[in-house]
């Protein structure tokens, strides 16, 4: 009583960890002699006696019967109690499941930090309440068959809805989310704020913020730490390393590159004379070996329109050094005869080439058509495809 009246502060430095039992039951007895003398002071009535505080971090450790009937009146004798705990589960076993349920209760802002525990973070989504939300649907689907005779059946369906219903406005996720300090987090420490029949500034109950700590100088670094970027849940966003080049850009660029030494090496074999025949046609149209590499000149088109589409992307990636994530698509339909006549064509297009190889003006009206026409029907096949947003 002697030191409130002064207004020091007592600190209980008898952790369990150091003391064992015999600090425990100290720091008890200490918090429970406070607790009787600030319900007993003479001043209790006086709207100017000087506020107090109780403050307990572990607070399962010196838990004692008393906690929970002076948590009912302490409001009245103007005392701040503070408890730090890690979850439920503590707390139960510090008080029981009744008295660790009445002493939280009575204890009416609570800040939630970084938590793992399911039943921790259910009983605090709980504590906050249910909203009204809206929820959006969507369902993508497409199909296709065809027969021999030419016949194709295709269909294409999308349908979006909303619908309407009561849930919890922090779902127990969120607390597994939120940073933890240090490196990993930022330097920030997320917490959600809630207190017991209050609507905020903010339009509702519960505020999500964080606590900046000041980064400290690593041991014998000369700069302030650098903390990693870290991702923000629900946005779509990755943040990691070694993304910035995804392994499908692997794949286009090194399929490219490899397909596009196929047409050189048809023309090796027409040029070595080590080339022969398979089909024979006519004089002037046969296919030879020759004949079916420079045909993959079509697919090295579409795999370099591929790879053009991509590297701005990657170039953008590595130079703001922002990693990049892979889209998934929903392709678009075409029509099996389209199909056809395209690859009918480009076999046209190859016995054409082949005929007029040595004209070097009519080779290149040839490649120049050829190509031509593998954009547009890559712009055909792609114009149809609608990004899936997860």
């Amino acid at each position: 009583e002697d030191i409130y009246r002064k207004g020091k502060i007592l600190i209980c430095d008898y952790d369990q960890k150091s003391w064992g039992r015999l600090g425990q039951y100290a720091a008890g007895i200490i918090k429970y002699c406070f607790e009787m003398m600030i319900e007993r002071r003479e001043d209790i009535s006086d709207p100017d006696a000087r506020p107090v505080f109780l403050w307990a971090d572990e607070c399962q450790f010196f838990a004692i019967d008393y906690d929970q009937k002076f948590q009912t009146t302490a409001r009245s004798s103007r005392t701040l109690t503070v408890y730090a705990t890690q979850n439920l589960g503590n707390l139960f076993d510090g008080y029981g499941k009744d008295k660790a349920n009445s002493l939280l209760g009575n204890l009416g802002t609570k800040f939630f930090c970084q938590n793992g525990e399911f039943e921790t973070n259910e009983w605090a989504s709980k504590s906050i309440g249910q909203e009204i939300i809206y929820r959006r649907s969507k369902n993508f689907g497409d199909s296709k068959s065809s027969s021999m005779k030419g016949d194709d059946n295709k269909s294409l369906s999308y349908s979006e809805g909303f619908s309407e219903q009561k849930d919890y406005r922090v779902d127990p996720g969120d607390f597994s989310t939120l940073q933890t300090g240090g490196p990993r987090g930022q330097c920030k420490v997320g917490f959600i704020f809630w207190q017991s029949g209050r609507v905020l500034n903010n339009g509702t109950v519960f505020v999500r913020s964080y606590i900046e700590q000041e980064c400290r100088l690593g041991c014998g670094a000369k700069h302030k730490r650098q903390c990693p970027p870290v991702p923000s849940v629900g946005k779509g966003e990755y943040i990691g390393t070694g993304r910035f080049i995804l392994g499908s850009d692997i794949m286009y660029f090194t399929s490219f590159l490899l397909v596009l030494m196929i047409p050189f090496s048809g023309l090796y074999l027409i040029l070595s004379g080590n080339d022969f025949v398979i089909v024979y046609y006519s004089e002037k149209y046969y296919c030879c070996i020759s004949t079916l590499c420079l045909y993959s000149h079509s697919i090295g088109i579409d795999l370099g329109c591929e790879c053009v589409r991509r590297l701005p992307g990657v170039i953008y990636s590595v130079w703001t050094k922002t990693p990049r994530k892979e889209k998934k698509l929903l392709k678009g339909i075409i029509y099996q005869d389209a199909v056809l006549g395209y690859y009918a064509i480009c076999v046209v297009l190859t016995l054409w080439l082949q005929y007029n190889l040595f004209d070097l003006r009519e080779a290149g009206f040839i490649l120049l058509c050829w190509t031509g026409l593998c954009m547009f029907f890559r712009f055909l096949r792609v114009s149809g495809n609608r990004e899936i947003k997860e």
